[in-house]
């Protein structure tokens, strides 16, 4: 289920979240490339989930992680053949997320 051909620089979805920064959709499509879980999760639609996850990997400092009010995972379960969808993360969180990302560069 690993994304072969997806492009984050061709999916609107990107956009319409606010993230065009072509270094940035590069590291989309490749981390959909590598990661079935990123790939499952963006084909489910979970755009926000995803956004969440890459800004828990990049924090450097986990325990300075804001609270999160996650009750389960935030990725599907690219590896199973009939993975449960994970809730979708409260939009506003995904937006704090972003713009936590955004500071990181």
């Amino acid at each position: 289920m690993a994304a072969q051909g997806y492009s984050a620089e061709d999916d609107p979805t990107w956009a319409r979240l606010g993230i065009t920064r072509p270094s940035t959709l590069a590291n989309i499509t490749l981390n959909a490339k590598r990661d079935r879980r990123v790939a499952a999760t963006i084909a489910a639609g979970l755009y926000d989930n995803v956004i969440v996850f890459f800004d828990r990997l990049s924090s450097r400092d986990a325990q300075n992680l804001p609270p999160s009010t996650l009750d389960g995972p935030l990725l599907v379960d690219g590896y199973s053949d009939d993975p449960e969808v994970p809730n979708a993360v409260d939009a506003t969180y995904a937006r704090a997320a972003l713009e936590r990302l955004r500071a990181r560069r």
